[in-house]
């Protein structure tokens, strides 16, 4: 029976077997832990004439043992499995969800000018001006081999820094077109396995023994270390109520989003452009913008309610 036999250790998480008489171990765990340590600023500004404003900035990091924000199972998922399980300590890493810096400012205008012409004042006031500016960091995303470079039986193994090198985003010059040609250099990464070949043809050797666990082979670049673009937005509606009878009002509004067409950037695209084999021809590159939402394109809509 399966329960008497041996471990397999080439087996974990489903691996083909390499003794056909050893036996697999299926694990799937609740065990692990997350935290979070931010600082919070928020700011309030009563209504003076007809204007008032609030805003927030959160400043944070959120940290985790292993990938909890698909299943919350380790072993679940390739997602949830770890590089190494003899290596639990690689897996800390920040959480999907961590942006280092967050802010949004809301605010509501609405004027009451002092006009002696009957019709000016009529079209002037009454008038409702809201507006929301969003500014964040990028979501954080990871970089694998695309390949079982521990040969433990799962994919989910990371690369290694290059020698020398600190990992991190390409200096496009802010330039957008620049960003999503090449928002990470790949030959900023080494594998113990393979050499990696770079955009102008060339290769950056297998790495020295530099990594972790047996023979090196353990990729040490932590799970989601770099960061997608940072997003902006403003979002503003204007609105006004026109009142026919006593319990009936006719509301003219007016809004949009990202009023001023930003373009914002995903993450480069999980799979082709975040895994070492892909090569240097799809590694880095942003496939496209932002689509829907607050960070999308802009987006005008003019409407009416009764209101009763």
């Amino acid at each position: 029976m399966n329960d008497r036999r041996p471990f397999n250790n080439a087996g974990y998480a489903g691996g083909s077997a390499a003794n056909p008489q050893l036996s697999t171990i299926s694990q799937i765990q609740s065990s692990e832990s997350a935290n979070y340590n931010g600082l919070q600023i928020f700011v309030q500004q009563t209504v003076t004439r007809g204007f008032s404003i609030s805003g927030f900035y959160v400043w944070s990091k959120s940290l985790q043992s292993e990938d909890l924000d698909t299943t919350g199972n380790t072993g679940n998922s390739t997602n949830t499995e770890p590089e190494d399980n003899r290596n639990r300590y690689l897996d800390r890493q920040r959480s999907d969800f961590d942006q280092r810096h967050v802010s949004a400012i809301s605010f509501v205008y609405k004027p009451n000018y002092g006009i002696q012409n009957f019709v000016m004042r009529n079209l002037v006031n009454g008038w409702t001006i809201t507006s929301i500016i969003r500014v964040q960091s990028g979501n954080p995303f990871n970089i694998t081999t695309g390949t079982d470079t521990n040969q433990d039986g799962v994919t989910n193994d990371r690369p290694n820094p290059a020698p020398g090198i600190t990992p991190h985003l390409t200096n496009n010059g802010r330039s957008r077109s620049a960003m999503i040609q090449n928002w990470v250099d790949i030959g900023q990464f080494c594998r113990s396995d393979a050499a990696v070949t770079l955009a102008n043809g060339t290769q950056t050797p297998a790495c020295p023994q530099n990594g972790a666990g047996p023979a090196g082979s353990d990729g040490t670049l932590r799970q989601n270390a770099l960061d997608a673009p940072g997003r902006r937005s403003v979002d503003a509606s204007i609105f006004r109520d026109f009142r026919f009878k006593e319990r009936v009002t006719f509301q003219l509004r007016g809004e949009s989003t990202n009023v001023f067409n930003l373009t914002n950037l995903p993450a480069p695209l999980t799979g082709s452009a975040t895994t070492i084999n892909s090569g240097p021809a799809t590694f880095g590159h942003i496939n496209a913008g932002i689509s829907g939402g607050s960070f999308g394109n802009r987006v005008i809509q003019v409407g009416g309610r009764i209101l009763f």
